[in-house]
């Protein structure tokens, strides 16, 4: 570099002696041009020949000048080209590296300890987009998040791997991970049961499938918000860094927050809503949920609690029945511990004969199915056992048995 500026000034100063010399001295200039080259004096005219020696000097120095600038020129816009493929590297691989400026970055146990993905949750206002492939774990642990934040009006929308196609099965057998689908599957699973327990708020949940390789996890809250994450195969989970970002901290973080908002766009477009008999059979097989719709924190004798109950399977003649078991030490006031109430959607008639035949994908309709409390009925924590029946032979009671139950409670004051 400094050998270069060397060579520029010296033929800087050359070119500026070419120029000058001839004007200051005339005489020594042209005895010294005349006697190198033979000249006789009255072979040219003073003026032209001064003339062009100095136009000669002048054209040399730009000359310089012009190699000077062009050189620097070019270092100028080398340097900016090596700038701006910085920058991009670091863009679009930002959350490999550990050393990423003022971003906000955590390895998994730093996040838990600063900011847990269950705080940064509770921070969205109108929506929440989250995309993986499986978000097993976001759906196991971060499942009262969810709720939460439907509930308070936010429309939740997930995306996760298509589980029974080509592209999981190539994927799991790349990343040697045999259960994948098996995880997306429960995935579905534990989030349709969640938003089946939502009543009212249902339809804030979405669940969503792609067939798509994935390159991110991806969590955006009201298009402003950012925690992702890289997938890096055979890297400890511990040591991936996640970055978050807020389009309002400073324009570099808004620039990253509109690109990460295009790829979760991007892979939106491409989802279809979840389709339950897309999974596998087994998945399919006894998905029963069961809840109080609805479920008030307390009720008072002269109101309705309201159930709900979905199943999707295979079954013959099934039906659904909630056993009420009254408070630990009352009865009811007929004397029995025990009171029955059936969805009548899946009854043929009174005698609880079902109507459910077949592979079926019931979703309980309006109406909703109710017990009232009446007003002799003892106050107190109520247990409900919710049922799934079938009777193979309709012709023989005793071929009904149970299938599926679960469990809740209420509270009467």
């Amino acid at each position: 570099m400094l050998r270069k500026w060397g060579l520029s000034i010296l033929a800087g100063i050359l070119a500026i002696i070419l120029a000058v010399v001839p004007v200051l001295y005339p005489e020594d200039t042209k005895a010294f041009i005349f006697n190198t080259f033979g000249i006789q004096g009255a072979q040219v005219v003073p003026a032209v020949f001064y003339g062009f020696l100095i136009l000669a000097g002048i054209i040399f120095a730009l000359i310089i000048i012009g190699y000077i600038l062009e050189r620097a020129a070019i270092r100028f816009f080398v340097n900016m080209k090596k700038l701006n493929a910085t920058t991009t590297i670091k863009e679009v691989t930002i959350t490999k590296e550990v050393t990423i400026g003022t971003l906000e970055a955590y390895t998994r146990g730093d996040e838990q300890k600063a900011k847990p993905f269950t705080d940064f949750l509770a921070e969205a206002r109108k929506t929440i987009g989250m995309v993986g492939i499986t978000l097993n774990r976001a759906a196991k642990e971060q499942e009262d998040a969810i709720e939460n934040a439907v509930k308070r009006g936010v429309k939740v929308t997930v995306l996760v791997l298509e589980p029974n196609t080509s592209l999981t099965e190539r994927i799991a057998k790349e990343w040697n991970s045999p259960g994948l689908s098996t995880e997306i599957e429960q995935t579905l699973r534990t989030l349709n049961a969640l938003r089946d327990r939502l009543g009212s708020h249902k339809e804030l949940l979405e669940l969503r499938t792609y067939d798509h390789v994935p390159n991110i996890a991806l969590t955006i809250l009201d298009d402003a918000k950012i925690r992702t994450s890289n997938y890096l195969h055979g890297v400890d989970p511990n040591l991936k860094i996640t970055i978050h970002l807020d389009k309002d901290r400073n324009d570099r973080e808004r620039i990253l927050v509109e690109r990460y908002g295009r790829e979760y766009q991007s892979i939106f477009s491409i989802s279809k809503p979840l389709d339950f008999r897309s999974l596998s059979s087994d998945a399919r097989k006894g998905e029963f949920v069961a809840v109080i719709d609805q479920k008030r924190s307390s009720y008072k004798l002269g109101q309705l609690v309201h159930f709900r109950s979905r199943y999707t399977g295979n079954i013959q003649n099934g039906f659904f029945a909630n056993v009420v078991v009254a408070p630990e030490g009352t009865v009811f006031p007929d004397g029995n511990k025990e009171r029955w109430v059936s969805d009548p959607d899946t009854l043929v008639n009174n005698e609880l004969e079902g109507n459910l035949n077949g592979f079926v994908d019931y979703h309980d309709r309006s109406p909703i199915w109710t017990f009232p409390l009446d007003t002799n009925y003892p106050k107190g924590i109520y247990k409900v056992k919710m049922k799934l029946f079938e009777q193979p032979n309709r012709q023989d009671k005793n071929s009904r048995k149970e299938v599926k139950e679960m469990t809740d409670t209420f509270e009467v004051t």
